[in-house]
């Protein structure tokens, strides 16, 4: 894609008009170019999304790894990516005083979690679950916090700049 962007043109009205044709086309590609970023950058963090949650062993049944979807929508011209799982929150986040412990790289205190609702502090709690087929009642303290949305969202911010330049580079 690539276009002359230095626009002259003397007074006259045919050089004007053409002027302004030629801003439109500059336009029209900006605004494709700008799309084509965000929806490279929302593939490419669905992508990054899914590693993290098997980078972190945060994969159980695979549902919350293939859950994670990443969608571009054209009318509004952004991006999102999520997961419908409801427990993803606690992978995210984790639970109970374990998940307390976890490091919290959260500087804006945009999220507020509470940890150890019941206070079980070091005392923990039972559950019943079946994991692998066996179906038993367990012990926990909680569970740490394993960010794979947070991370994402670090890496969509340092490498967002150098796949603009990429594209735009071709403009």
């Amino acid at each position: 894609m690539s276009f002359n962007r230095n626009i002259s043109m003397s007074l006259s009205t045919e050089s004007i008009d053409q002027a302004i044709r030629k801003v439109r086309e500059l336009q029209r590609k900006l605004e494709k170019c700008c799309n084509d970023l965000i929806r490279e950058l929302t593939t490419q963090g669905e992508t990054v999304a899914k590693i993290n949650v098997m980078s972190m062993n945060a994969v159980l049944t695979g549902a919350l790894e293939e859950s994670i979807k990443g969608v571009y929508n054209a009318r509004s011209r952004t991006g999102v990516i999520f997961t419908a799982v409801p427990y993803a929150v606690y992978v995210e986040y984790g639970t109970g005083i374990v998940g307390e412990m976890s490091p919290n790289d959260n500087p804006e205190g945009e999220i507020e979690w509470e940890y150890d609702v019941n206070n079980h502090r070091d005392s923990g709690w039972w559950y019943y679950a079946s994991i692998d087929g066996v179906a038993k009642f367990r012990w926990t303290k909680g569970m740490p916090a394993r960010p794979f949305m947070y991370n994402t969202l670090r890496w969509l911010q340092q490498n967002a700049p150098d796949v603009a330049a990429r594209m735009f580079s071709n403009m």
